[in-house]
């Protein structure tokens, strides 16, 4: 019982800190306490927990905004740190259809297979798309 305090209560008071911070929060914060979080929730093998917080912290690379940035974020850098955001997301997804199709692939089943494939296909096409879009983002915020 006691390692079982000792193991969660640095993980009560980072949780505390992450939530309890002001909107003017050092963003740098957030995501280190966010990282902490993941490599404690993988250490006990917590995957929805892990990917939670990966979630959390995807939205946190997307949406926080430093307080101490001296010039206004355009909406092109916005859209450019949304689509950044995205297509990690879409990465993930590729990964998760890669793992589903070699799950299928060793079943052998020529059906799982085929829906296997088409569904990979599909992520990857998805995530052209994005890295597409925000390619020209980041022509576009470069040209501004």
């Amino acid at each position: 019982m006691k390692t079982l305090k000792t193991a969660v209560f640095p993980l009560v008071l980072t949780v505390g800190a992450v939530f309890s911070t002001p909107a003017s929060a050092d963003c740098a914060h957030k995501r280190a306490a966010l990282e902490y979080q993941i490599v404690q929730a993988q250490k006990y093998g917590n995957t929805y927990r892990v990917a939670g917080l990966k979630r959390a912290l995807s939205k946190t690379n997307a949406y926080c905004v430093d307080h101490s940035y001296l010039s206004p974020i355009t909406n092109v850098e916005k859209s450019v740190v949304k689509l950044e955001s995205k297509l990690h997301d879409k990465l993930d997804d590729v990964r998760e259809a890669q793992a589903k199709l070699r799950e299928a692939q060793a079943t052998g089943t020529p059906k799982k297979i085929a829906k296997a494939r088409r569904k990979l296909q599909e992520k990857q096409d998805d995530l052209n798309e994005i890295a597409a879009e925000l390619r020209e983002a980041q022509a576009m915020a470069v040209g501004s």
